[in-house]
């Protein structure tokens, strides 16, 4: 983990790949002088991580570094193919996936890996346009897919794909998986605060939901019990196994102010380069600021606002991002994509759901729905969404999280939301009103 003061050489890495991406600028050090995580660092920092969806911190842990690095390729810098239990990972994979995607083959989820489903598209790219079909994106590949302008038009090739697939797995929720992912465990308690513990929570919570969407048929699977912690890769790995039709990912948060509260969503999706409206911030005396162009962050607290146009705002010092562009309503795209399946489309429209019926049915405060690349998001190749119901660090939130009754009713507006998800307009009722008994005539 690095930090604001740190020095050495994965400083320096880390403001060389900064500056490669026109993220930081000199005055550059006579030769021989350390490097230093100054204050220019980090806003340069926060603006990457805002860019790539990444928590808004200012500290380079796993998460950031990793997308730092995945950031330093691009598309034409090295052969790209399938490596079956050590997958190529970067933004070069992601351009490519987004270019196959463009073309009209179906490469999946812009997701960064070079797995079977982008080796399987670039192997019919290659049939269709005469190249060897190998799999291999190499020079005269590469060459083809530049040349070739966009096929797919009028829509984003991935967003209908997952829009067409939920309208063939019909109303009912009978007979679907759902995977639930109750965060940390184990040695991991989570957040704490007011005597309480995020893992104990979540885990009440998952059990509660797993015994309403069990009695509607759903065949329910818990990606760890209350004595393990998997890491983000194995969560999502049983739910690719599992060949589930969504993750609910259930969490709660804290902040260093007790001030911060409320609930909010997040799903899978980044803000292409070039859209995250993040100025190069200087490093000279006074040090030029971070640009505030598509979603600003907020500080601390749950994640970051990523409306188009809208900067976030905290709701209390250091408190929950809320993005001020559109976010998380009806048919509305969190975030800037690129329109070639940047944005999981059937995890926003759910994690829009989700968040509605919490709001309406809670007196929680509305942090609105966001999008992010964390590892869980990322990795699972169904539509997936993140909940962080609440603060604990808030007296008012943690005594809500501490009743049963406010657990009951928590976990009856995600089975709700489930169950909406895969209502068409006409049969979709107001956002507060359904209850149980309403699914029955849906089974």
């Amino acid at each position: 983990m690095f930090r604001r003061g740190d020095t050495g050489p994965a400083v320096e890495e880390v403001r060389a790949t900064l500056t490669a991406l026109g993220l930081l600028k000199g005055p550059w050090r006579l030769s021989g002088e350390a490097e230093v995580f100054d204050d220019a660092t980090d806003r340069a920092v926060r603006a990457f991580q805002q860019r790539r969806g990444v928590t808004v911190d200012g500290l380079v842990g796993p998460e950031t570094y990793a997308a730092l690095q995945a950031a330093r390729l691009s598309l034409g810098g090295r052969i790209l193919l399938h490596v079956p239990g050590r997958l190529l990972g970067g933004d070069d994979v992601a351009a490519l996936q987004e270019r196959l995607l463009e073309l009209g083959f179906d490469a999946g989820r812009v997701d960064s890996l070079f797995g079977t489903r982008t080796e399987q598209a670039l192997v019919r790219f290659q049939r269709e346009y005469g190249l060897v079909n190998d799999g291999v994106c190499g020079p005269a590949t590469l060459r083809a897919l530049k040349q070739l302008g966009r096929l797919v038009t009028g829509g984003r090739p991935q967003a209908m794909r997952e829009s067409e697939a939920l309208h063939r797995s019909g109303v009912s929720l009978a007979g679907k998986v759902v995977v639930l992912d109750p965060g940390h465990g184990g040695g991991d308690p989570g957040a704490t605060g007011h005597g309480l513990q995020e893992a104990a929570l979540v885990m009440d919570l998952a059990a509660r939901l797993e015994g309403r969407l069990t009695a509607v048929g759903v065949q329910t699977l818990l990606t760890r019990g209350p004595d393990s912690c998997p890491d983000d890769a194995d969560r999502a790995g049983l739910a690719n196994r599992a060949r589930a039709d969504l993750v609910l990912s259930l969490h709660v948060d804290r902040a260093d102010s007790p001030a911060c509260h409320g609930v909010a969503t997040y799903h899978y999706g980044t803000v292409p380069s070039g859209r995250a409206g993040a100025g190069t911030v200087g490093s000279g005396a006074g040090g030029a600021g971070v640009g505030t162009g598509a979603g600003g962050s907020g500080t601390g607290g749950s994640g970051a606002g990523t409306g188009a146009g809208g900067s976030g705002a905290g709701t209390g010092a250091g408190g929950s991002g809320a993005g001020t562009g559109g976010s998380g309503t009806g048919e509305s795209h969190t975030g800037a994509g690129s329109g070639t399946g940047v944005t999981s489309t059937v995890g926003e429209r759910l994690a829009g759901l989700v968040q509605r019926e919490l709001v309406a049915r809670t007196d929680l405060l509305d942090c609105r729905t966001h999008a992010k690349s964390w590892s869980l998001l990322r990795l699972t190749s169904m539509p997936t969404v993140r909940v962080e119901l609440g603060h604990v660090s808030n007296p008012g939130d943690a005594a809500r999280l501490d009743d049963p009754a406010f657990r009951d009713t928590v976990a009856e507006a995600l089975l709700v939301a489930v169950q909406r998800l895969f209502l068409p307009k006409d049969l979709d009722p107001p956002t507060g009103i359904m209850r149980l008994p309403d699914l029955a005539h849906l089974a």
